[in-house]
């Protein structure tokens, strides 16, 4: 899905009164009407609310990823037919799903939330990628994603921050939605997203 970008539109009109015709001895000063000058103010995107629906432990919460935030976070890491695509903390599994049914990926989705994992199973099923996404229950501290090409994230910092040391591979590519990845040297990307500006960081392995 494309992104949006914001304008602003400046308009001015001048609007001048021409000079009173003389009509007695007593001549007035030509009279000028002040310039009216009409602005309108640039749009300013806010950051999206997001709200915690479902706490799982201490360090996470569900928050569901707009689709359209899935769409631009797989454009912007462009994943290929034979890359695996790993998303961790995946909820509902939108991201493996649209990406194994947008780019023919392999995808493996890591949540720790039990009927989570049920219903995201149900939608690998009814969406009929089950022979190239799977849903796993674990927690994505314990659980081995080194085979991963592509991980997406969105996560609270706190749980990135314990998760970088874990991501080994070089060539790996992590992308997370609105939070840095800290210590990390990063590609950032603003994108205007239904009306808000959502912030994507780009990690390349080394």
């Amino acid at each position: 899905m494309p992104g949006y970008q914001l304008t602003s539109d400046w308009r001015s009109t001048r609007i001048t009164t021409p000079a009173v015709r003389p009509q007695t001895t007593y001549v007035p000063k030509p009279t000028v009407a002040p310039a009216i000058q009409t602005v309108i103010q640039p749009t300013v995107a806010q950051p999206r609310p997001v709200q915690p629906i479902i706490k799982k432990d201490p360090d996470t919460a569900l928050l569901p990823t707009p689709m359209s935030a899935v769409d631009v976070m797989l454009r912007l890491v462009s994943p290929e037919k034979d890359q695996v695509v790993y998303d961790l903390g995946a909820g509902d599994g939108r991201i493996v799903i649209h990406s194994a049914k947008l780019y023919g990926t392999r995808g493996v989705g890591v949540e720790i939330n039990p009927e989570t994992v049920r219903k995201a199973k149900e939608r690998v099923k009814r969406l009929g990628v089950e022979d190239l996404v799977t849903i796993v229950e674990d927690d994505i501290l314990k659980y081995d994603f080194q085979e991963a090409d592509i991980i997406t994230i969105f996560l609270f910092p706190d749980l990135i921050e314990k998760l970088v040391p874990l991501i080994k591979k070089p060539g790996t590519v992590v992308i997370s939605a609105n939070h840095d990845i800290p210590g990390k040297k990063t590609s950032k990307r603003i994108v205007g997203i239904d009306g808000f500006d959502t912030e994507f960081f780009i990690w390349y392995v080394e």
